[in-house]
Protein backbone atom coordinates (compact mmCIF):
# COMPACT_ATOMS: atom_id res chain seq x y z
CA UNK A 1 0.00 0.00 0.00
CA UNK A 2 1.31 3.29 -1.62
CA UNK A 3 1.03 6.56 0.54
CA UNK A 4 -1.64 7.95 -2.22
CA UNK A 5 -3.49 4.78 -1.42
CA UNK A 6 -3.39 5.61 1.73
CA UNK A 7 -4.59 9.24 1.58
CA UNK A 8 -7.41 8.19 -1.01
CA UNK A 9 -8.37 5.81 1.85
CA UNK A 10 -8.60 8.34 4.59
CA UNK A 11 -10.58 10.39 2.49
CA UNK A 12 -12.90 7.61 2.05
CA UNK A 13 -13.33 7.12 5.73
CA UNK A 14 -13.13 11.48 6.53
CA UNK A 15 -16.63 10.27 8.38
CA UNK A 16 -15.60 7.68 10.47
CA UNK A 17 -12.33 9.28 11.74
CA UNK A 18 -14.01 12.73 12.25
CA UNK A 19 -16.45 10.54 14.07
CA UNK A 20 -14.09 9.04 16.32
CA UNK A 21 -12.05 12.37 17.01
CA UNK A 22 -15.15 14.16 18.34
CA UNK A 23 -16.07 10.58 20.42
CA UNK A 24 -12.39 11.18 21.56
CA UNK A 25 -13.22 14.83 22.61
CA UNK A 26 -16.20 14.02 24.34
CA UNK A 27 -14.41 11.29 26.57
CA UNK A 28 -11.51 13.73 27.77
CA UNK A 29 -14.64 15.89 28.45
CA UNK A 30 -16.26 13.71 30.41
CA UNK A 31 -12.65 12.65 32.45
CA UNK A 32 -12.08 16.30 33.03
CA UNK A 33 -15.86 16.83 34.42
CA UNK A 34 -15.86 13.66 36.66
CA UNK A 35 -12.02 13.06 37.31
CA UNK A 36 -10.62 14.03 40.88
CA UNK A 37 -9.28 17.31 41.22
CA UNK A 38 -5.37 17.67 42.40
CA UNK A 39 -3.73 20.65 43.86
CA UNK A 40 0.10 21.54 44.09
CA UNK A 41 1.79 23.32 47.33
CA UNK A 42 5.12 24.86 46.83
CA UNK A 43 7.60 25.63 49.20
CA UNK A 44 11.00 27.93 47.97
CA UNK A 45 14.33 26.87 49.84
CA UNK A 46 17.54 28.78 49.79
CA UNK A 47 20.93 27.25 49.95
CA UNK A 48 22.93 29.73 50.93
CA UNK A 49 27.18 29.37 50.14
CA UNK A 50 29.03 30.45 53.62
CA UNK A 51 31.78 28.39 55.23
CA UNK A 52 29.66 25.82 57.27
CA UNK A 53 30.00 24.66 61.16
CA UNK A 54 31.03 21.52 60.72
CA UNK A 55 34.15 19.40 62.67
CA UNK A 56 35.26 18.21 59.38
CA UNK A 57 37.42 19.44 56.41
CA UNK A 58 34.22 21.32 54.48
CA UNK A 59 34.48 24.21 52.81
CA UNK A 60 32.73 26.69 50.54
CA UNK A 61 33.68 25.08 47.50
CA UNK A 62 32.02 21.96 48.25
CA UNK A 63 28.79 23.52 48.56
CA UNK A 64 29.56 25.33 45.19
CA UNK A 65 30.46 21.72 44.10
CA UNK A 66 28.19 20.03 41.36
CA UNK A 67 26.62 17.19 43.18
CA UNK A 68 26.14 19.52 46.36
CA UNK A 69 22.31 20.24 44.93
CA UNK A 70 22.08 16.60 43.57
CA UNK A 71 22.85 15.14 47.26
CA UNK A 72 20.01 17.59 49.08
CA UNK A 73 17.76 16.58 46.50
CA UNK A 74 18.00 13.06 47.40
CA UNK A 75 17.69 14.39 51.24
CA UNK A 76 14.71 15.58 50.78
CA UNK A 77 13.46 12.81 49.03
CA UNK A 78 15.04 10.20 51.78
CA UNK A 79 12.58 7.79 54.40
CA UNK A 80 14.47 10.33 57.25
CA UNK A 81 12.53 13.19 56.34
CA UNK A 82 9.52 12.06 55.26
CA UNK A 83 9.48 10.21 59.06
CA UNK A 84 10.11 13.95 60.48
CA UNK A 85 7.26 15.08 58.70
CA UNK A 86 5.08 12.37 60.73
CA UNK A 87 6.15 13.47 63.42
CA UNK A 88 5.47 17.10 63.27
CA UNK A 89 2.01 16.92 61.88
CA UNK A 90 1.21 14.21 64.67
CA UNK A 91 -1.46 11.91 65.09
CA UNK A 92 -4.69 13.93 64.43
CA UNK A 93 -3.08 15.26 61.09
CA UNK A 94 -2.16 11.74 60.06
CA UNK A 95 -5.66 10.36 60.75
CA UNK A 96 -7.27 12.79 58.69
CA UNK A 97 -4.52 13.21 55.65
CA UNK A 98 -5.73 9.16 55.60
CA UNK A 99 -9.22 9.60 55.40
CA UNK A 100 -8.26 12.66 52.35
CA UNK A 101 -6.44 10.38 50.37
CA UNK A 102 -8.01 7.02 51.13
CA UNK A 103 -5.06 5.68 52.76
CA UNK A 104 -6.10 1.89 54.71
CA UNK A 105 -3.17 1.34 57.51
CA UNK A 106 -1.97 -1.71 57.23
CA UNK A 107 -0.53 -3.73 59.72
CA UNK A 108 3.21 -3.24 61.13
CA UNK A 109 3.94 0.74 61.51
CA UNK A 110 2.05 3.06 61.27
CA UNK A 111 4.98 5.89 60.53
CA UNK A 112 6.85 3.80 58.37
CA UNK A 113 3.27 3.27 56.23
CA UNK A 114 2.56 6.81 56.09
CA UNK A 115 5.79 8.33 55.28
CA UNK A 116 6.31 6.11 52.42
CA UNK A 117 3.13 6.92 51.28
CA UNK A 118 3.70 10.90 51.51
CA UNK A 119 6.66 10.36 49.56
CA UNK A 120 5.22 9.36 46.91
CA UNK A 121 3.55 12.84 45.97
CA UNK A 122 6.34 14.84 46.91
CA UNK A 123 7.47 16.45 43.82
CA UNK A 124 11.35 18.68 43.15
CA UNK A 125 11.02 20.63 40.48
CA UNK A 126 13.96 21.67 38.61
CA UNK A 127 15.76 25.14 39.05
CA UNK A 128 17.39 27.31 36.55
CA UNK A 129 20.89 26.46 35.79
CA UNK A 130 23.69 27.55 38.65
CA UNK A 131 21.00 28.54 40.56
CA UNK A 132 20.42 27.30 44.60
CA UNK A 133 17.03 27.60 45.04
CA UNK A 134 15.29 24.27 45.58
CA UNK A 135 11.04 24.41 44.57
CA UNK A 136 9.73 21.71 46.89
CA UNK A 137 6.29 20.79 45.58
CA UNK A 138 3.61 18.68 46.93
CA UNK A 139 0.39 17.02 45.76
CA UNK A 140 -3.05 16.49 47.21
CA UNK A 141 -6.47 16.38 46.72
CA UNK A 142 -7.06 18.64 48.93
CA UNK A 143 -6.02 22.43 48.02
CA UNK A 144 -4.98 22.89 52.33
CA UNK A 145 -3.00 19.96 52.51
CA UNK A 146 -1.19 20.42 49.76
CA UNK A 147 0.39 23.80 50.64
CA UNK A 148 0.72 22.05 54.55
CA UNK A 149 2.50 19.34 53.60
CA UNK A 150 5.07 21.16 51.35
CA UNK A 151 5.65 23.23 54.28
CA UNK A 152 5.76 20.32 56.78
CA UNK A 153 8.45 18.86 54.25
CA UNK A 154 10.53 22.10 53.74
CA UNK A 155 10.28 22.22 57.90
CA UNK A 156 11.35 18.60 58.30
CA UNK A 157 14.21 19.01 55.51
CA UNK A 158 15.79 21.72 57.63
CA UNK A 159 15.46 20.13 60.89
CA UNK A 160 17.38 16.67 59.35
CA UNK A 161 20.01 18.94 58.09
CA UNK A 162 20.56 20.60 61.43
CA UNK A 163 20.24 16.84 63.08
CA UNK A 164 22.71 15.88 60.13
CA UNK A 165 25.37 18.90 61.34
CA UNK A 166 25.19 18.45 64.74
CA UNK A 167 25.30 14.05 65.17
CA UNK A 168 28.50 13.89 64.19
CA UNK A 169 30.02 17.11 66.97
CA UNK A 170 28.04 15.56 69.59
CA UNK A 171 29.17 11.52 68.56
CA UNK A 172 32.77 13.31 68.84
CA UNK A 173 31.85 15.20 71.92
CA UNK A 174 31.18 11.83 73.94
CA UNK A 175 34.52 10.83 72.05
CA UNK A 176 36.50 13.22 73.67
CA UNK A 177 34.26 12.90 76.75
CA UNK A 178 36.10 9.59 77.46
CA UNK A 179 39.84 10.48 75.91
CA UNK A 180 40.01 13.40 77.98
CA UNK A 181 39.24 11.55 81.16
CA UNK A 182 42.28 9.47 80.40
CA UNK A 183 44.61 12.23 79.91
CA UNK A 184 43.04 14.17 83.11
CA UNK A 185 43.81 11.12 85.05
CA UNK A 186 47.38 10.70 82.98
CA UNK A 187 48.01 14.48 84.35
CA UNK A 188 47.31 13.28 87.92
CA UNK A 189 49.57 11.18 88.15
CA UNK A 190 52.44 12.94 86.30
CA UNK A 191 51.95 15.38 88.88
CA UNK A 192 51.45 13.14 92.24
CA UNK A 193 55.12 11.91 90.82
CA UNK A 194 56.91 15.50 90.58
CA UNK A 195 55.32 16.63 94.09
CA UNK A 196 56.88 13.63 95.53
CA UNK A 197 60.33 13.81 93.75
CA UNK A 198 60.50 17.60 94.47
CA UNK A 199 59.59 16.74 98.42
CA UNK A 200 62.30 13.94 98.62
CA UNK A 201 65.41 16.14 96.83
CA UNK A 202 64.05 19.18 98.69
CA UNK A 203 63.50 21.64 95.65
CA UNK A 204 60.85 24.41 95.30
CA UNK A 205 61.53 25.80 92.23
CA UNK A 206 61.49 24.77 88.73
CA UNK A 207 64.46 23.10 86.82
CA UNK A 208 64.51 26.63 84.76
CA UNK A 209 64.19 28.95 87.58
CA UNK A 210 67.25 30.09 89.70
CA UNK A 211 67.33 28.91 93.35
CA UNK A 212 69.14 30.11 96.24
CA UNK A 213 72.33 28.22 95.60
CA UNK A 214 72.69 29.55 92.43
CA UNK A 215 72.19 32.84 93.37
CA UNK A 216 74.90 32.88 95.79
CA UNK A 217 77.43 31.23 93.79
CA UNK A 218 77.07 34.23 91.54
CA UNK A 219 77.25 36.53 94.38
CA UNK A 220 80.11 34.88 95.87
CA UNK A 221 81.90 34.45 92.32
CA UNK A 222 81.15 38.38 91.94
CA UNK A 223 82.51 39.11 95.48
CA UNK A 224 86.09 36.64 94.68
CA UNK A 225 86.19 38.96 91.59
CA UNK A 226 86.33 41.83 93.26
CA UNK A 227 88.97 40.76 95.98
CA UNK A 228 91.33 39.56 93.40
CA UNK A 229 91.12 42.85 91.52
CA UNK A 230 91.90 44.49 94.98
CA UNK A 231 94.71 41.74 95.73
CA UNK A 232 96.40 42.37 92.48
CA UNK A 233 96.26 46.16 93.36
CA UNK A 234 97.45 45.95 96.84
CA UNK A 235 100.62 43.50 95.62
CA UNK A 236 101.67 45.85 92.88
CA UNK A 237 101.75 48.89 95.69
CA UNK A 238 104.09 47.08 97.79
CA UNK A 239 106.66 46.66 94.63
CA UNK A 240 109.20 49.65 94.84
CA UNK A 241 110.10 52.39 96.84
CA UNK A 242 107.39 54.85 95.34
CA UNK A 243 104.34 53.95 96.61
CA UNK A 244 100.94 55.61 95.40
CA UNK A 245 99.87 56.15 99.18
CA UNK A 246 103.62 57.58 100.13
CA UNK A 247 102.99 60.27 97.59
CA UNK A 248 99.46 60.88 98.05
CA UNK A 249 99.90 60.98 102.06
CA UNK A 250 99.52 64.17 103.54
CA UNK A 251 102.19 63.92 106.36
CA UNK A 252 104.73 62.70 103.70
CA UNK A 253 103.63 65.53 101.74
CA UNK A 254 103.99 68.05 104.56
CA UNK A 255 107.39 66.74 105.38
CA UNK A 256 108.32 66.68 101.89
CA UNK A 257 107.68 70.39 101.73
CA UNK A 258 109.56 71.37 104.84
CA UNK A 259 112.50 69.80 103.78
CA UNK A 260 112.46 71.55 100.55
CA UNK A 261 112.39 74.37 102.64
CA UNK A 262 115.52 73.44 104.82
CA UNK A 263 117.30 72.54 101.52
CA UNK A 264 116.99 75.78 100.01
CA UNK A 265 118.07 77.54 103.14
CA UNK A 266 121.15 75.59 103.61
CA UNK A 267 121.88 75.63 100.03
CA UNK A 268 121.85 79.88 100.86
CA UNK A 269 123.50 79.67 104.09
CA UNK A 270 126.49 77.68 102.30
CA UNK A 271 126.90 80.94 100.05
CA UNK A 272 127.97 83.15 102.92
CA UNK A 273 129.29 80.39 106.08
CA UNK A 274 130.85 77.73 106.29
CA UNK A 275 130.34 74.32 107.85
CA UNK A 276 131.17 75.31 111.42
CA UNK A 277 128.70 78.27 111.48
CA UNK A 278 125.99 77.81 113.97
CA UNK A 279 123.06 78.36 111.48
CA UNK A 280 124.58 76.05 109.42
CA UNK A 281 124.61 73.65 111.50
CA UNK A 282 121.19 74.26 112.94
CA UNK A 283 119.43 74.13 109.23
CA UNK A 284 122.03 70.88 108.38
CA UNK A 285 120.29 69.27 112.19
CA UNK A 286 116.88 70.04 111.31
CA UNK A 287 117.59 68.15 107.87
CA UNK A 288 118.76 65.23 109.07
CA UNK A 289 115.62 65.24 111.56
CA UNK A 290 113.04 66.05 109.06
CA UNK A 291 114.70 62.77 106.67
CA UNK A 292 114.49 60.19 109.50
CA UNK A 293 111.26 61.48 110.18
CA UNK A 294 110.42 60.92 106.51
CA UNK A 295 111.82 57.72 106.54
CA UNK A 296 109.90 56.70 109.48
CA UNK A 297 106.69 57.56 108.03
CA UNK A 298 107.46 55.38 104.69
CA UNK A 299 108.12 52.56 106.77
CA UNK A 300 104.91 52.88 108.50
CA UNK A 301 102.62 53.14 105.26
CA UNK A 302 104.85 50.13 103.70
CA UNK A 303 103.96 48.13 106.53
CA UNK A 304 100.06 49.26 106.35
CA UNK A 305 99.97 47.95 102.33
CA UNK A 306 102.21 45.02 103.38
CA UNK A 307 99.01 44.52 106.00
CA UNK A 308 96.42 45.27 103.59
CA UNK A 309 97.72 43.06 101.34
CA UNK A 310 97.94 40.34 103.20
CA UNK A 311 94.36 40.49 104.42
CA UNK A 312 93.15 40.93 101.00
CA UNK A 313 95.30 37.64 100.34
CA UNK A 314 93.38 35.84 102.99
CA UNK A 315 89.96 37.20 102.02
CA UNK A 316 90.51 35.66 98.47
CA UNK A 317 91.59 32.45 99.36
CA UNK A 318 88.17 32.55 102.20
CA UNK A 319 86.09 33.57 98.85
CA UNK A 320 87.63 30.79 96.57
CA UNK A 321 86.91 28.07 99.06
CA UNK A 322 83.52 29.76 99.27
CA UNK A 323 82.61 29.65 95.54
CA UNK A 324 84.22 26.25 95.22
CA UNK A 325 81.69 24.80 98.17
CA UNK A 326 78.75 26.83 96.35
CA UNK A 327 79.53 25.57 93.11
CA UNK A 328 79.77 21.86 94.00
CA UNK A 329 76.06 22.45 95.67
CA UNK A 330 75.03 23.65 92.58
CA UNK A 331 76.17 20.95 90.77
CA UNK A 332 74.72 18.50 92.77
CA UNK A 333 71.51 20.42 92.48
CA UNK A 334 71.34 20.53 89.01
CA UNK A 335 71.97 16.60 88.53
CA UNK A 336 68.67 16.90 90.98
CA UNK A 337 67.01 18.55 88.97
CA UNK A 338 67.53 17.01 85.71
CA UNK A 339 65.58 14.43 87.22
CA UNK A 340 62.67 16.45 87.76
CA UNK A 341 62.94 17.96 84.43
CA UNK A 342 61.19 14.58 82.90
CA UNK A 343 58.33 14.96 85.41
CA UNK A 344 58.02 18.07 84.79
CA UNK A 345 57.91 17.82 80.92
CA UNK A 346 55.60 15.34 81.40
CA UNK A 347 52.90 17.11 82.96
CA UNK A 348 53.31 20.14 80.70
CA UNK A 349 52.56 17.78 77.82
CA UNK A 350 49.43 15.98 79.52
CA UNK A 351 48.47 19.53 80.76
CA UNK A 352 48.60 21.14 76.93
CA UNK A 353 46.93 18.00 75.44
CA UNK A 354 44.27 18.32 78.24
CA UNK A 355 43.63 21.84 77.46
CA UNK A 356 43.59 21.77 73.78
CA UNK A 357 40.58 19.15 74.05
CA UNK A 358 38.68 21.30 76.53
CA UNK A 359 38.92 23.63 73.97
CA UNK A 360 38.00 21.29 70.97
CA UNK A 361 34.88 19.83 73.61
CA UNK A 362 33.90 23.30 74.24
CA UNK A 363 33.37 23.67 70.21
CA UNK A 364 31.83 20.37 69.70
CA UNK A 365 29.33 21.25 72.40
CA UNK A 366 28.49 24.77 70.85
CA UNK A 367 28.08 23.09 67.57
CA UNK A 368 25.96 19.75 68.72
CA UNK A 369 23.93 22.37 70.53
CA UNK A 370 23.28 24.98 68.13
CA UNK A 371 20.78 25.28 65.18
CA UNK A 372 22.91 26.98 62.53
CA UNK A 373 22.02 25.41 58.90
CA UNK A 374 23.05 27.16 55.61
CA UNK A 375 19.47 26.12 54.75
CA UNK A 376 16.65 29.31 54.55
CA UNK A 377 12.96 28.87 54.00
CA UNK A 378 12.59 31.91 50.76
CA UNK A 379 9.09 31.86 50.74
CA UNK A 380 6.49 30.04 52.34
CA UNK A 381 2.87 27.89 50.45
CA UNK A 382 0.39 29.91 51.09
CA UNK A 383 -2.42 27.61 49.51
CA UNK A 384 -2.43 24.60 46.87
CA UNK A 385 -2.64 25.52 43.42
CA UNK A 386 -5.29 23.36 41.12
CA UNK A 387 -3.14 21.41 38.72
CA UNK A 388 -5.78 18.93 38.07
CA UNK A 389 -7.90 18.24 35.46
CA UNK A 390 -6.82 19.95 32.51
CA UNK A 391 -10.14 20.26 30.42
CA UNK A 392 -8.24 21.72 27.00
CA UNK A 393 -5.23 19.31 27.76
CA UNK A 394 -7.81 16.02 28.07
CA UNK A 395 -10.06 17.37 25.02
CA UNK A 396 -7.27 17.86 23.00
CA UNK A 397 -5.74 14.73 23.80
CA UNK A 398 -9.58 12.52 23.48
CA UNK A 399 -9.42 14.36 20.14
CA UNK A 400 -6.17 13.46 18.95
CA UNK A 401 -6.19 9.22 19.94
CA UNK A 402 -9.41 9.29 18.74
CA UNK A 403 -7.93 10.72 15.10
CA UNK A 404 -5.20 8.15 15.87
CA UNK A 405 -7.18 5.15 16.65
CA UNK A 406 -9.61 5.80 13.99
CA UNK A 407 -6.52 6.17 11.99
CA UNK A 408 -4.98 2.69 12.45
CA UNK A 409 -8.15 1.25 12.54
CA UNK A 410 -9.02 1.99 8.85
CA UNK A 411 -5.29 0.70 7.82
CA UNK A 412 -6.24 -2.09 9.16
CA UNK A 413 -9.39 -2.95 7.90
CA UNK A 414 -7.84 -2.44 4.91
CA UNK A 415 -5.10 -4.42 4.88
CA UNK A 416 -7.46 -6.99 6.07
CA UNK A 417 -9.29 -6.22 3.38
CA UNK A 418 -7.68 -8.04 -0.36
CA UNK A 419 -10.42 -6.76 -2.69
CA UNK A 420 -9.11 -4.08 -5.30
CA UNK A 421 -11.11 -1.08 -5.33
CA UNK A 422 -9.26 1.11 -7.17
CA UNK A 423 -7.52 1.41 -11.03
CA UNK A 424 -4.40 2.73 -9.30
CA UNK A 425 -4.25 -0.60 -6.93
CA UNK A 426 -4.89 -3.14 -10.29
CA UNK A 427 -1.27 -1.75 -11.64
CA UNK A 428 0.70 -1.85 -8.16
CA UNK A 429 -0.62 -5.30 -7.68
CA UNK A 430 -0.79 -7.27 -11.06
CA UNK A 431 1.93 -5.17 -12.66
CA UNK A 432 -0.19 -4.29 -16.03
CA UNK A 433 -0.61 -1.27 -17.46
CA UNK A 434 -4.51 0.51 -16.59
CA UNK A 435 -6.22 -0.53 -20.27
CA UNK A 436 -9.64 1.29 -19.21
CA UNK A 437 -12.60 1.29 -17.10
CA UNK A 438 -16.20 1.58 -16.94
CA UNK A 439 -17.87 5.13 -15.41
CA UNK A 440 -20.67 4.50 -13.14
CA UNK A 441 -23.02 6.77 -15.74
CA UNK A 442 -23.15 3.37 -17.57
CA UNK A 443 -20.93 4.36 -20.21
CA UNK A 444 -17.90 2.95 -21.60
CA UNK A 445 -14.58 4.23 -22.61
CA UNK A 446 -11.44 2.77 -23.25
CA UNK A 447 -7.97 4.67 -21.91
CA UNK A 448 -4.78 3.34 -23.08
CA UNK A 449 -2.16 5.22 -21.36
CA UNK A 450 0.68 6.03 -23.66
CA UNK A 451 4.03 4.89 -23.87
CA UNK A 452 3.40 1.65 -20.95
CA UNK A 453 4.37 -1.71 -21.56
CA UNK A 454 1.98 -4.20 -21.67
CA UNK A 455 3.24 -6.34 -18.58
CA UNK A 456 5.84 -4.87 -16.91
CA UNK A 457 6.40 -7.68 -14.65
CA UNK A 458 5.09 -11.11 -13.99
CA UNK A 459 1.98 -11.10 -12.29
CA UNK A 460 1.34 -11.49 -8.21
CA UNK A 461 -0.81 -14.24 -6.16
CA UNK A 462 -3.39 -11.46 -6.12
CA UNK A 463 -4.44 -11.65 -9.30
CA UNK A 464 -6.11 -14.70 -8.57
CA UNK A 465 -9.25 -12.50 -7.33
CA UNK A 466 -10.09 -11.11 -10.52
CA UNK A 467 -10.51 -14.65 -12.46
Amino acid sequence: MTIGHIIHLLLERRRFIAVCAALGLLAGLIWALVAQPLYQGTTQLVLNVRAPETIGTQSVADQLSADYLLTQEDIIRSRRVALQVVSRLGPATVSELASIFGWTIKDGPREDFVANKLRGSLRIEDSAVNSRVISLAYVSPDRDSAANLANAFADAYIDVSIDLQAEPAQRAAKLYDAEMATVQRRLSVAQQRLGRKSKELGITSGHNEPDAESVRLEALSSQLASAEAAHASSGSRTIGSSLPETLTNPVIQGLQSELAQLEARRQSLATIAGPNNLDMQAVVGQIAALRRELRSQQALIRQGTSASSAQSSSTVARLAEDVEQARARVIASRASKSELAVLEQDVKNAQALYDQMAARKSQLDILGEGGQTNISLLAKAAQGSAIWPRPKLLMGGGMLIGTLLSVLAVIALELMDRRIRHRSELESWLGIPDLGHIRNSGQFSLETPANRPLLSRPLRPKAKALT
